[in-house]
């Protein structure tokens, strides 16, 4: 069983509270390790959790030797002890551990949040906020930088200033909406004796000047990053320009750094762009998550909640606002509160409202457009947590809601260079042999790397077929095609279309082919591709054998 594995099944262990195994597990993988040093006379072998951590590092302390990654991920084998051992309450063995953890990742940020916890439950405020304000400069995700206004603001509502408690939670749901940050305004609510109130932005920039708090990321990071992204491009490494794009995205949410995945709908004649960083919300999961049939895209996103396309009716401009005004109509008869209203925006956008439901003592606000695509109308909505983050909200919203067309008749596909670069290889006009044989080439020369990483995503995303009945799946299928290629590469040293097909013929004997070469797997390298990952996971211990199933007939019959 490999690194991955493992620490998966400690996650799981965790997750249940089962501390026992999951520290005997993290102990033995350390035992098994056979890097017992950060540094020798050569090399550093430190952990880093991604790309970013490790440019975030060198940017931080500089390039002195090589670094070779150990098999084992040690800094964040480190971590769950350290966390596991906080749940126990063996404080004093946690710091022990996350300082381990910050020893081989200095960049680990989980750890240092981590820390910090551990003096907050001892009490100690003073050295708690001290350990919060350590993480602010290595920073480099909106989940992170929400986590560290939102352990601000208790810091500050425990010594009564609050405030600026009340503005630190207010600004922490402009980057990462939390139930957390939620439930403690309504502490601060109860606390004044009021309605819960969100912090203004100028109050929030005056308080946060005052208190020497800053506002959004580090320059210092974001220029890092960005300096990053730019060499990515200039070498044309489109892999790594994609993944720090997405980062750059998701710390500023200009629309310069998007990198999308076109998605269609035959059925409704409309295609939409998908952010990279959001994540698709599969047919399979509507009844999870509340949403209807009629529902035609629905993506779940750290900024907005859940983001849907909904079919309403067929409409032409002309039967709009009656259409609208019944709408309108519908909500209030449902005890919806409509605080804004607006019709006939521009040419597109046709009406949109601003709605307040109140679910389960939870109060919920709602963003809608309404617009006109090929004579059906459609519903946009997204969440929006309060009036003072409505703007933040139409930002993103807005971006993608204009992206929303009738159907390209050119076929194609999620990008992995922006439209605008033109020197990748064309595979489209290739054989299917002529795409093997080189698979086959590379892998034998070189084993994986970038190279065969990219050869296989022009593959499955050249020769796997479009499914009428429900267009996203070509998408999913493609880290299932990528993995299944990998698996048979392990275990045969070249692939075949005769392979692809028997591997695809059954869920059982798939899943059982990939754990009978789980062993054989690097691993160390496979992990450095997440989607790579994600497929090996999804052949292991899918979610939904349906889903499942329909996607290996779709990589079935496209051979």
């Amino acid at each position: 069983m490999g690194y991955n594995e493992k620490i998966m099944e400690v996650r799981n262990d965790i997750s249940n509270k089962n501390y026992e195994s999951a520290i005997s597990k993290l102990q033995n993988m350390l035992y098994e390790s056979n890097n017992k040093t950060v540094e020798d006379e050569n090399n550093t072998y430190y952990t880093f959790g991604n790309n970013a951590e490790q440019v975030i590092f060198y940017n931080t302390y500089g390039y002195k030797k090589p670094n070779i990654f150990p098999e084992y991920n040690i800094s964040e084998i480190y971590y769950y002890l350290g966390f596991a051992n906080t749940d126990l309450k063996n404080y004093g063995l946690a710091l022990e551990h996350l300082n381990n953890a910050l020893k081989w990742n200095p960049i680990n940020v989980s750890a240092m949040f981590e820390k910090a916890a551990i003096f907050r439950l001892e009490g100690d405020l003073e050295r708690y906020r001290a350990e919060v304000e350590k993480t602010y400069v290595y920073i480099y995700n909106s989940n992170y930088l929400a986590l560290f206004y939102r352990d601000l603001g208790w810091y500050f509502i425990e010594r009564e200033l609050l405030d600026l408690g009340n503005a630190l939670y207010t600004y922490s749901q402009y980057f990462y909406k939390t139930d957390t940050a939620e439930n403690e305004l309504k502490y601060i609510a109860q606390k004044k004796n009021r309605d819960v109130i969100y912090t203004p932005r100028d109050e929030i920039n005056n308080l946060f000047r005052d208190y020497n708090i800053p506002l959004n990321f580090n320059a210092r990071i974001l220029n890092c990053i960005n300096n990053e992204l730019k060499y990515s491009e200039e070498q044309k490494n489109y892999k790594m320009a994609r993944y720090f794009s997405n980062i750059m995205f998701d710390m500023t949410l200009g629309k310069e750094f998007v990198w999308y995945e076109p998605l269609k709908n035959e059925q409704y004649g409309i295609q939409i762009d998908k952010p990279d960083n959001w994540s698709l919300i599969t047919k399979d999961l509507y009844e999870r998550y509340g949403l209807k049939e009629n529902v035609v895209f629905a993506f779940r996103t750290s900024q907005i909640g859940i983001y849907t396309v909904t079919y309403v009716d067929e409409c032409t401009i002309n039967q709009f606002e009656d259409k609208f005004n019944k709408i309108v109509e519908n909500f209030v008869n449902t005890g919806t509160l409509i605080i804004n209203k607006s019709i006939k925006l521009d040419e597109k956008i046709c009406g949109r409202l601003f709605i307040e439901t109140h679910t389960n003592g939870n109060t919920l606000k709602y963003n809608k457009d309404f617009v006109i695509i090929n004579n059906k109308l459609f519903e946009i909505s997204w969440q929006s947590a309060n009036e003072q983050l409505q703007s933040l909200d139409d930002t993103i919203g807005l971006n993608v809601e204009n992206t929303i067309k009738i159907i390209d008749t050119n076929d194609y596909d999620a990008q992995d260079e922006k439209p605008s670069n033109t020197d990748s290889e064309n595979t489209q006009t290739e054989s299917i042999e002529s795409q093997i044989n080189k698979i086959n080439d590379e892998y034998a020369k070189n084993g994986i790397n970038l190279t065969i990483y990219n050869l296989l995503n022009n593959f499955s995303k050249t020769n796997l077929k479009n499914d009428s009945n429900d267009p996203f799946w070509k998408g999913q299928a493609v880290p299932i095609l990528n993995a299944i290629i990998i698996l048979i590469l392990t275990d045969k040293n070249k692939v075949s279309i005769e392979d692809l097909k028997e591997k695809s013929e059954n869920i059982e004997k798939l899943r059982k082919y990939c754990e009978d070469n789980l062993a054989k797997l690097d691993i160390a390298k496979i992990q450095q591709f997440a989607d790579l990952m994600e497929g090996i996971t999804y052949i292991r211990k899918s979610e939904s054998d349906k889903t499942f199933n329909s996607l290996l007939e779709l990589i079935n019959k496209s051979f």
